[in-house]
């Protein structure tokens, strides 16, 4: 089977097919629309597309912050970090750089510098996770338990939840909320090569989730 840290982004419809290269267009600041294959690829390859991207169009800002982003799934923190920094340069309000930057101090153990950018950005999940992993679990369970209150009268991703839980250690209701993810086609779990998860890589319950999404 194909490892776990290849480049995969599970669709909100139904599991990828294993043979099909599917495309994602995206639509660019300066209305042109550029191709991005969005099936299992290496790594390097999905940096590379992410920077031709951006030389084809290199004002838009999700453009730019995607460039950081893959390096982030990439495990190359660092350079993730300085590509991050850069794009915050030309687009200061654009929160998912703030979240990108953050989740990569992140997994440097920069926690202060990780928090303070997640605060700034829109996933409260993360927020959650960097709070319990940088050892304040009152504030992280304040988090899970206001998205847990929250689910009761509105939608609250289940993949949201589930990263608070494996930040917290609490390995099988992060499991159970992946999977309610997976039912719901939940964004939280369509990043699933995130480095959030690695805990759980060696799981049989997470392996058989990435079976059942069709990408092992």
């Amino acid at each position: 089977s194909r490892p776990i840290t290849e480049q995969c982004i599970f669709s909100l419809g139904s599991p990828p097919r294993k043979s099909a290269i599917s495309s994602l267009v995206i639509f660019s600041a300066s209305s042109t629309f550029i191709p991005f294959t969005i099936s299992v690829r290496a790594e390097d390859e999905a940096i590379a597309e992410a920077k031709r991207a951006r030389e084809i169009d290199p004002l838009s800002p999700i453009i730019n912050r995607n460039v950081g982003n893959r390096l982030y799934y990439a495990r190359q923190f660092d350079q993730a970090i300085e590509e991050s920094l850069k794009a915050l340069k030309m687009f200061p309000d654009f929160f998912p750089i703030h979240t990108t930057l953050g989740s990569s101090y992140l997994q440097k153990g920069m926690f202060s510098e990780a928090i303070s950018e997640l605060q700034k950005g829109s996933s409260t999940g993360l927020l959650g996770y960097a709070y319990a992993v940088s050892g304040d679990q009152t504030k992280a369970q304040m988090i899970l338990n206001d998205l847990k209150e929250k689910s009761k009268d509105e939608y609250v991703p289940s993949g949201a939840i589930a990263q608070v839980y494996i930040g917290l250690g609490d390995k099988d209701h992060a499991i159970e909320s992946l999977e309610k993810a997976y039912e719901e086609r939940s964004s939280g779990v369509g990043l699933i090569i995130s480095p959030v998860w690695d805990p759980l890589r060696q799981d049989p319950r997470f392996k058989a989730l990435i079976k059942k999404m069709g990408l092992d």
